[in-house]
């Protein structure tokens, strides 16, 4: 957008059916905010989607750790379970200035794990973090627990179908679930919880 100053750091939420386009937009969002800021890009990539396979992966948290803080570079990794998410999230709150995309975050964040995640506390701590956030999601149902819109995040909400979805987009964003339902593919309605800068 051109004359807003975008900060550094900040949270966006990318949600809608697949093939929606919320993952090709959040991976054109992270290469336009690693560019500008010059922090290496971190990508979570949940499923081994087509649309990351252009970047490079590595095998195991430790290659990460080293390919990111001390080498500066982008990469991506396809986790094994939860416990190597949250090792990550740990890095990015203890050593910090970098763009972290998780692909379908909601498998690693929900109501159920507890408010206690690193990934749940990186949300609420971006700021603190020097991180930017871009949060990819089929469901933002109840399964994704209020704690992590409680952040200020950015929405780009893409085509839904779901009733729960469509619902807990009305109830808490006054997002019109027919707008929604109707969206094109690619397109998207972007809502602001935070402040504009």
């Amino acid at each position: 957008m051109a004359g807003v100053r975008r900060t550094s750091t900040g949270c966006a939420w990318y949600v809608g059916i697949p093939g929606a386009g919320k993952t090709t937009l959040a991976v054109s969002h992270l290469a336009r905010d690693a560019a500008a800021n010059r922090w290496p890009a971190v990508v979570l990539d949940s499923s081994d989607v087509a649309q990351l396979a252009h970047v490079p992966h590595v095998a195991n948290v430790d290659e990460l750790a080293a390919a990111v803080w001390e080498r500066g570079e982008h990469v991506a990794l396809v986790p094994r379970d939860g416990a190597e998410v949250e090792r990550v999230c740990d890095l990015v709150l203890r050593l910090r200035r970098v763009n972290l995309l998780v692909d379908e975050a909601a498998f690693w964040i929900s109501s159920n794990k507890g408010r206690d995640s690193s990934l749940l506390r990186l949300m609420r701590a971006h700021r603190h973090a020097q991180a930017r956030l871009y949060l990819t999601t089929q469901h933002l149902s109840a399964d994704v627990p209020q704690a992590a819109l409680s952040c200020a995040p950015e929405l780009f909400v893409f085509r839904c179908t779901s009733p729960v979805v469509l619902e807990r987009l009305e109830r808490e964003f006054a997002i019109d679930p027919e707008l929604v339902r109707e969206l094109p593919r690619g397109s998207f309605i972007r809502h602001t919880t935070g402040f504009s800068y």
